[in-house]
């Protein structure tokens, strides 16, 4: 449910920034769509100031918000053509 819900914020045309909240209390900022990968069993993100990468589980997901007052921007994907 939460990666669906993940991609579609990724793929947001303005993209917001939201974070990532874990079971063990952890959350995670995503303030660049590009810095998000999404497997079937793994949820990795690179932070930009280069302080590493995280990555949890799906199943550890507990929610995932937008971040109040962070700027919209474009997300930096070419638009689809039809």
């Amino acid at each position: 449910m939460y990666l669906d819900t993940m991609k579609t914020l990724l793929l947001a045309e303005p993209f917001e920034p939201f974070e990532i909240r874990l079971t063990n209390g952890d959350s995670h900022q995503v303030d660049d769509p590009w810095n998000v990968a999404i497997g079937k069993n793994a949820v990795t993100i690179l932070f930009s100031n280069s302080k590493g990468t995280a990555w949890c589980a799906p199943n550890q997901i507990v929610s995932i918000e937008k971040i109040a007052g962070a700027e919209p921007r474009p997300n930096g994907r070419a638009p689809r053509r039809r």
